[in-house]
């Protein structure tokens, strides 16, 4: 079975629980930290990252780490350097959306494969174009862009393609705090974890979360493709990332374990997935009753 499966990790204990269990089906395993990475679950410092590529080679597994924030001038620098103890520490890929990250691995001639993922604009064939002919081995695309457009720019592509299978949907980022602006500037001490921007026309509730990256507003719904699986046409389809931003570790596990399982199901017997798929939509429900799960806009343009 070809390996198609991108997961993330929440420390080196996890990302070891993952390669182990699951390295026969895992394209890719990506990492993170808080300086270089936008919306991910975990912090992985150097000597960790070192030990997680240790770890992946051993199992024939990709390690890339997310470097994926906009970066400022004030950042080039530093971000240099990390580079470069990327490559120096054995991992072999990044996935990036600033094209100071894709300049310095060419200047240096770092041995960093190249993920270029904007978040919203990769929505077209030049972009894998683009990817190719800058040496760039893949692209994400969009997640606002539906299945049909999916497919046109799979059987066009030049470079290999991921697409995002489950989890968060991202509207907004700023980089100030704005949470703790408006508390301070309000004169307020709330000691509360969860927040919410209440949508009065629509009546839902889109979750802000707060970090070092700044502050970021979600969909109100999770993107879960557990049941349309038959829809895809994954031989196109070089990578499909599960993401555990939001989750718990234990039920992120539980979902991807739940995917696999499914994905083995229609690989082996189609009919019987296409009895059971819908079983395997209700049993992520189940398991996370506080999210509310949808097809995003694979079945839906965007309207500006």
């Amino acid at each position: 079975m070809e390996k198609k499966f991108i997961l993330t990790a929440f420390n080196y204990e996890h990302a070891k629980f993952l390669v182990t269990n699951y390295h026969s089906q895992m394209n890719r395993l990506v990492i993170g930290g808080n300086k270089y990475s936008l919306r991910h679950i975990g912090e992985f410092n150097l000597s960790q990252i070192k030990k997680t590529a240790e770890l992946t080679s051993i199992n024939n597994v990709k390690l890339f780490v997310n470097v994926n924030k906009i970066m400022h001038n004030r950042d080039l620098n530093s971000l240099e350097f990390f580079l470069k103890e990327l490559d120096d520490n054995g991992v072999d890929g990044v996935t990036f959306s600033d094209l100071a990250v894709l300049s310095i691995v060419k200047s240096k001639n770092l041995n960093l494969l190249l993920e270029y993922i904007t978040e919203t604009t990769i929505t077209n064939t030049s972009f894998s174009k683009f990817a190719f002919d800058n040496e760039c081995q893949s692209i994400e695309l969009a997640k606002e862009i539906t299945l049909d457009e999916i497919h046109h720019i799979a059987e066009n592509k030049k470079s290999q393609i991921s697409i995002y299978l489950h989890g968060h949907l991202y509207m907004y980022q700023s980089v100030r705090k704005l949470l703790n602006n408006y508390l301070e500037f309000q004169k307020k001490d709330i000691e509360q974890k969860d927040y919410f921007l209440f949508d009065s026309e629509r009546k839902v509730y889109y979750p802000i979360i707060e970090n070092e990256q700044g502050t970021h507003i979600l969909s109100s719904n999770d993107l879960c493709m557990v049941n349309y699986l038959d829809k895809i046409n994954i031989e196109l389809i070089d990578g499909l990332k599960i993401d555990g931003f939001g989750y718990t570790e234990s039920n992120y596990n539980d979902i991807i374990a739940t995917y696999l399982i499914a994905y083995k199901l229609l690989i082996e017997n189609p009919n019987k997935y296409q009895d059971n798929k819908n079983d395997f939509l209700n049993e992520i429900k189940t398991n996370n009753p506080q999210k509310k799960f949808s097809t995003g806009f694979f079945y839906k343009e965007t309207i500006y």
